[in-house]
């Protein structure tokens, strides 16, 4: 998949290079949440197909969005034999049996997304061959790309895309070296994944070494820059955000009495409501006054919802939850999902997908 780096500047995004993907079908919908919202999308796609009769070719279809910060990667998944398996082949031997199923695999025929946003990676972009080896063996049906940092820091995100969405175009951005963005460009939307740092007085260091102020200040950056990226591709086409933002946007969305109240978490999260008050919190606007929760403290005293599914206003959704009943392995992070409406082409008769 073409990547290239996008500028912090304010500028027409340059023309993207389409990708073609290998045709999949996703197999069949086993959460009774999004079966309901799939109940809900066909009676209002069928109202609207049949007010605009003969206006437009354009269809739309639904796809599933999950987003998790797996707290490290490679625990949930095979491991990379390549190395060994050629000593043994070498020698006259079969290689290892390798066939027990691991935990992304697993998850993925569970509950089947088109598109599994992951954050939290763990790996370093010098491991980067090995895990794509790792994820074309355990999720053969998905395109696996990845951000990740040079060092081997609590950071990379990874996007699983079903072979049957085209993606013109991946980006990264070249305002983060620590792997925490990852753009994908489809035909009429455009998503994110994203892992924002955590706020501390803890100094932070760019790509060169050099201390350039504190977390908490580089978070807000971070912030600037990111809002800034949302909103200039917001202006071409629909845009979706999934990932663990790393802070509660309201007393709401923490246990009782334990929302961060420092003036640096105040300032964190006034900045962070005003940057991004143009995009719909999709989860919150499901459930106005629900405490979903998807950070769970590893010694059960509090809880805190810090992973987010932002969405511009023209994005088009039927049913979006957290995910808290899923096993969620090792992590201390619930998984989170929508389904989002896309467009798909009518042509002679037949529906193709472009997205």
């Amino acid at each position: 998949m073409n990547k290239r780096k996008r500028t912090a500047s304010i500028s027409p995004p340059p023309m993207k290079t389409q990708k073609v993907l290998d045709s999949y079908t996703s197999p069949l919908r086993t959460n009774a949440l999004f079966e309901a919202g799939q109940a809900k999308l066909n009676h209002v796609s069928n109202t609207s197909s049949s007010a605009s009769a003969g206006a437009s070719n354009t269809l739309k279809r639904t796809i599933k969005l999950i987003s998790w910060n797996c707290d490290g990667l490679n625990k949930y998944l095979s491991p990379d034999n390549t190395t060994l398996d050629k000593f043994i082949t070498r020698r006259g031997s079969p290689t290892r049996n390798t066939a027990k199923t691991s935990f992304l695999t697993q998850f993925l025929a569970q509950h089947s997304p088109d598109v599994l946003c992951l954050q939290e990676v763990h790996v370093s972009s010098s491991k980067r061959a090995s895990l794509l080896r790792r994820l074309k063996s355990d999720a053969p049906n998905y395109e696996a790309t990845c951000c990740l940092p040079a060092s081997n820091k609590h950071a990379g995100v990874v996007t699983l895309c079903i072979k049957s969405l085209a993606v013109k175009h991946t980006m990264e951005v070249d305002w983060d070296h620590e792997g925490r963005v990852l753009i994908h460009e489809l035909d009429g939307l455009t998503l994110f994944n994203v892992y924002c740092l955590n706020s501390s007085d803890h100094p932070w260091r760019d790509a060169t070494g050099t201390i350039k102020g504190t977390r908490a200040e580089r978070k807000r950056q971070f912030q600037r820059l990111l809002a800034q990226e949302m909103l200039l591709q917001s202006a071409e086409q629909p845009v979706v955000a999934l990932g663990d933002f790393n802070i509660s946007r309201f007393a709401l969305d923490a246990t009782p009495g334990t929302l961060r109240t420092q003036e640096t978490h105040v300032k964190n999260r006034r900045e962070f409501n005003a940057l991004f008050g143009k995009f719909v919190d999709l989860i919150r606007e499901a459930h106005p006054s629900a405490r979903k929760y998807t950070w769970h403290s590893r010694t059960g005293t509090s809880e805190a919802r810090v992973d987010l599914i932002l969405a511009s206003s023209d994005v088009q959704r039927t049913v979006c939850d957290t995910m808290e009943s899923v096993g969620r392995g090792q992590s201390d992070h619930s998984p989170l999902f929508a389904a989002i409406l896309i467009p798909s082409q009518q042509i002679s008769g037949q529906l193709f997908d472009q997205c």
